[in-house]
């Protein structure tokens, strides 16, 4: 009961989190899949059986987490400064307090370092956009989507803020096998990545729990 009511109370900070300053036309469907261990009962899982005939896109939100990214056939390739939110993270340190759901990765000292997703098979979505932290003394990064070398438009991104929040920012693809993050400098968090076809709209899908965990928000 007590995952239950935690389970619930990430869900409300979620949406209050992706919904802020948004139009209708701008906000986002959140389907979360509670209880993690009924994933694959009758040789189906939550993102195939549920959100199959409802999401613009296949992935949607994918949490950065070895375990989240492998689960929908994504590889991340990080450079040696970059590393995990842990579950040995107290989710009252930083920066594992600004995640959306205690997942992610980041660096104090980035000195030119990579992030890469390469995704198992090609998928033709319109966006692919990350959310990160704006921070006081952040660092910087470059965004891109790739397919065999060829690559979209690159954006640099600043995460220098006077206040900590959370950042989004997106990169139009076509067709792409791989998401960039790289020329990583200074302090740097990133959370998740977000999948989508959709022009009016954004579908953000999560499961908490993944494998039973009871360790929640």
């Amino acid at each position: 009961m007590k995952i239950f009511f935690t389970t619930l109370l990430a869900c409300i900070i979620i949406s209050i989190i992706l919904s802020c300053n948004k139009n209708d036309a701008q906000k986002e469907n959140i389907f979360l899949g509670i209880d993690s261990l009924t994933e694959g009962a009758g040789g189906t899982t939550y993102r195939d059986f549920f959100c199959k005939d409802t999401l613009s896109s296949k992935l949607g939100y994918v949490p950065i987490d070895y375990k989240s990214t492998k689960d929908v056939d994504i590889s991340v390739f990080m450079t040696e400064n970059m590393q995990w939110l842990t579950p040995e993270l107290n989710y009252s340190s930083y920066p594992k307090k600004y995640s959306l759901d205690g997942k992610g990765a980041f660096t104090n000292n980035g000195k030119g370092d990579r992030c890469v997703f390469n995704l198992s098979r090609l998928n033709n979505y319109k966006k692919v956009g990350l959310y990160y932290l704006k921070q006081p003394e952040g660092g910087s990064f470059i965004l891109s989507a790739s397919n065999k070398g060829a690559f979209s438009s690159k954006i640099k991104i600043s995460t220098k803020a006077r206040n900590f929040e959370i950042g989004y920012t997106e990169v139009e693809t076509v067709v792409s096998d791989r998401y960039n993050i790289d020329s990583i400098f200074g302090k740097v968090v990133l959370f998740g990545l977000n999948f989508k076809n959709s022009a009016l709209k954004i579908d953000v899908v999560n499961t908490f729990a993944k494998g039973g965990v009871k360790q929640m928000i």
